[in-house]
């Protein structure tokens, strides 16, 4: 068990080394930056036109439900015959489909709509890293720690974004 130990403890202090030499020679050096990628799609104007699309057509979904759901209440309470508990069902479970084919539609749209708003936006996310001269660029969510010399080029990217695609459409098959 000491000798797993102690190769454990000699391997941590390699990787250890290795990984202070890499932050020592990045000390001071502006090639790295960070992005918050969750904050590109909430803010730019292309992730905003997404998620009022998403919102209408869930709302839209929700109110053709409701009036499907309003007609089976209604059907439910004059009910007199088998035949009518058997179009009740038979409506229960057209309703059932369309709430799940609906899901899938706006779950389907937005995906495709976000994929589409990440390949735009990493193609200005390059343009901007060469111009910067940033040799690498890392997400706000995978730092732990930064210095301030480290910059922060997310605002940049989201006015970049506005400025060629102010408006994304999201298709709804």
């Amino acid at each position: 068990m000491e000798k797993k130990l102690s190769k454990f403890r000699w391997i941590f202090g390699r990787v250890f080394f290795i990984v202070l030499s890499i932050c020592g020679n990045c000390a001071g050096d502006s090639s790295v930056g960070v992005v918050d990628m969750n904050r590109v799609a909430r803010e730019s104007s292309a992730g905003k036109s997404i998620e009022e699309q998403i919102q209408a057509a869930n709302d839209n979904a929700a109110k053709e439900l409701e009036e499907l759901e309003d007609r089976i209440k209604d059907m439910e309470a004059a009910k007199k015959t088998a035949e009518d508990a058997r179009k009740i069902e038979d409506m229960l479970v057209s309703l059932y489909e369309k709430v799940r084919n609906k899901k899938y539609q706006i779950s389907s749209a937005y995906r495709r709509a976000i994929e589409e708003l990440n390949r735009e936006t990493k193609k200005v996310i390059k343009k901007i890293c060469v111009y910067r001269k940033l040799r690498m660029l890392v997400t706000t969510e995978a730092v732990v720690y930064r210095e301030d010399e480290y910059p922060d080029i997310t605002e940049e990217i989201i006015r970049e974004l506005d400025a060629i695609i102010p408006y994304e459409t999201v298709e709804f098959l």
